[in-house]
């Protein structure tokens, strides 16, 4: 292609398409809107010119982070480029009242009031009827810029983004999502300032907050900076996590402790209210996505939360050993399941015995622990048909696939007592039927006294290295007579027609053959 091409006539108008090289360009290293410490270090963690994203479950704190940014702002205390210098903030509020909430948690933050501004938008019909209309971004961009530029303006929030999409928007195309996206991102450019959108996490419980973000990714992928918001359920003192997820041109990871504190003030009719702030506290040694991950799946992968740091916390307070009421009021008052505590104490490495004041519970860890998780030691001494312990599990909780949903279980523990002593009334007692090995011990303390259970049931109730045993534990168990099968294939204790005579247990006849057994 020759020279006299390009610039003929007939190429003269319409688009044209150059390369120029990147030699002699200018370039420069971001300045930061929000440099914080972290670690004892500056941190850059959200750049002048780009839009950010603030994202948490509902109730996380992220509306009351984004007006202590505007506070902040408007008095020049935000540590940064800004510091020092007052500038004024567009509150963009699409869900939170402005009179009852916004306004008020404003000053509760401490922001300059005669800086923050909120945009006013007003249509006039063509009868000369005026009224006041929504935000439409792709109509009001252009005039939004020019005047947050006149104000002097440098931050705008907007609260939440999801509600300045424009209607019939499907947040889950990435063409789309970008198409109304990019003009907040080039407004923050244009202004040479920052815009904080708000947006809500899915419930997703790998952790990964940009990719949790509400709808398509492309939410997080024009954002420069994405940061997460969290409650840790961990925290004695209610606190909660500020993380940052995304880093565009600088370091992630950085993570901050924050609370969220009430503060009372005054209208001018007198009127007093107590408005939620936000209060930064310091570094945090973990991430929003770890606590998120550890609120779904445990910080052992167990699915319980925090629960499980709670009881072991708990234990390790009282000496690795506690009565087990003490750890159930302990739970309860924490507002933790006292169920998912009891399905779950044996995956946590917690045993249970009895001892002379009752149950108490073991971390096996402080060497006091039974010598399997549903046999306890005996103290010393105690002899008779009754000195083996079956531990708490009682009854089977677990329905197997062949298990008769309408038979009663029983819920209690099977009655401890000494040689000569009686059982509660219809509680059965536990009979000497102790294998050959712990493992057959172990399978053997999983029946209850009455019910039948499934392979699958007694497979489920046996820690989980041992569950590839159990079928041949029972094949072995029902031929020395231990355990009997119903017709169903349903296994069930056999106790010995001496104890059945002393009308302690039922005479079970002839279960293997009988149709009503099943």
């Amino acid at each position: 292609m020759n020279a006299d091409y390009l610039t003929s006539p007939e190429h003269s108008a319409g688009r044209r398409i150059t390369l120029e090289s990147f030699a002699g360009m200018d370039w420069d290293v971001a300045t930061w809107a929000w440099e914080p410490e972290f670690d004892g270090q500056p941190h850059g963690a959200i750049p002048v010119g780009s839009l950010s994203i603030f994202a948490g479950r509902p109730a996380a704190g992220k509306s009351s982070a984004g007006r202590y940014f505007a506070a902040q702002v408007s008095r020049g205390t935000l540590p940064g480029c800004w510091e020092g210098t007052p500038h004024g903030v567009a509150y963009i509020a699409g869900e939170e009242s402005l009179k009852y909430n916004v306004i008020p948690s404003l000053i509760a933050a401490g922001a300059d009031m005669e800086k923050v501004f909120r945009p006013h938008v007003t249509f006039t019909a063509p009868d000369g009827v005026t009224e006041v209309v929504a935000l439409v971004p792709e109509k009001d961009m252009r005039e939004l810029t020019d005047q947050l530029k006149a104000m002097g303006t440098k931050l705008v929030i907007v609260d939440p983004l999801m509600e300045y999409m424009g209607d019939g928007s499907d947040i889950y195309k990435n063409n789309e999502v970008r198409a109304k996206v990019r003009p907040w991102s080039k407004l923050a450019e244009d202004i040479d300032g920052v815009v904080i959108a708000i947006m809500h996490l899915n419930k997703s419980g790998n952790g990964d907050v940009v990719a949790g973000i509400n709808g398509s990714s492309a939410f997080g992928e024009v954002a420069r900076s994405v940061f997460g918001f969290a409650k840790d359920p961990e925290s004695e003192d209610l606190d909660r996590v500020m993380s940052q997820e995304k880093n565009s041109i600088g370091a992630e990871g950085a993570a901050w402790v924050y609370r969220i504190e009430g503060k009372a003030i005054t209208n001018s009719e007198g009127k007093t209210g107590e408005f939620g702030t936000f209060v930064m506290v310091g570094d945090s040694d973990r991430t929003v996505g770890e606590v998120l991950r550890d609120s779904s799946f445990g910080s052992g992968g167990d699915g319980v939360g925090g629960v499980k740091s709670f009881v072991l916390d708990l234990l390790k307070d009282e000496g690795g050993v506690a009565p087990a009421s003490t750890i159930k009021s302990g739970v309860t008052e924490a507002g933790y399941s006292w169920k998912t505590v009891q399905n779950n104490r044996g995956k946590w490495g917690i045993a249970t015995r009895k001892s002379e004041s009752g149950w108490v519970w073991e971390l096996e860890s402080a060497g006091k622990a039974a010598p399997s998780l549903y046999v306890s030691k005996i103290p010393e001494g105690d002899e008779g048909p009754y000195a083996r312990d079956p531990g708490t599990l009682g009854s089977s909780k677990v329905t197997g696939i062949n298990q008769d949903p309408d038979g009663a279980r029983s819920q209690d523990p099977a009655h401890i007592g000494a040689p000569g002593s009686s059982p509660k009334p219809g509680v059965f007692s536990q009979p000497e039927l102790s294998g050959d090995t712990e493992l057959e011990d172990i399978v053997i303390g999983c029946f209850p006294a009455e019910c039948p259970m499934s392979l699958q049931t007694v497979e489920q109730s046996v820690p989980p290295e041992h569950r590839d045993q159990v079928a041949e534990i029972l094949t072995q168990l029902v031929a020395d007579g231990r355990v009997i099968q119903d017709v169903g294939g349903r296994y069930l204790r056999n106790f010995p027609p001496a104890l059945v005579a002393t009308g302690e247990v039922e005479d079970r006849g002839d279960i293997t053959s009988s149709p009503e057994a099943d």
